[in-house]
């Protein structure tokens, strides 16, 4: 399956990146950061060669999710703090698994 082939991958170029964002390494966030990219990328391609994604229902969710979750950026709602921010992400992700189960 290419999702379980793949996906050690993924999760090893996650811990390389937190490892960058532990020891603060610009360099090292954004290289590891691309790699991160780079490998849901690729992931998502084979999936879609092999019927098992669809990259615009991807990219199309990835849109309205980034909207929903974030109306401190999309919407002009006003925070003051990074908590203000985590409230807001959380209360939009419960809200939208609310929202699924309907």
């Amino acid at each position: 399956d290419v999702f379980e082939t793949h996906l050690y991958q993924v999760k090893s170029e996650i811990d390389e990146l937190e490892e960058a964002i532990k020891h603060d390494s610009i360099g090292e966030i954004n290289e590891e950061l691309g790699h991160v990219l780079f490998d849901l990328i690729y992931l998502a391609v084979l999936g879609e060669k092999q019927n098992k994604v669809n990259l615009e229902k991807v990219f199309k969710e990835l849109n309205w999710s980034m909207k929903f979750r974030h109306p401190h950026v999309f919407e002009g709602i006003k925070v003051n703090t990074v908590d203000d921010v985590k409230k807001i992400m959380k209360e939009r992700k419960d809200a939208y698994h609310v929202m699924k189960k309907k």
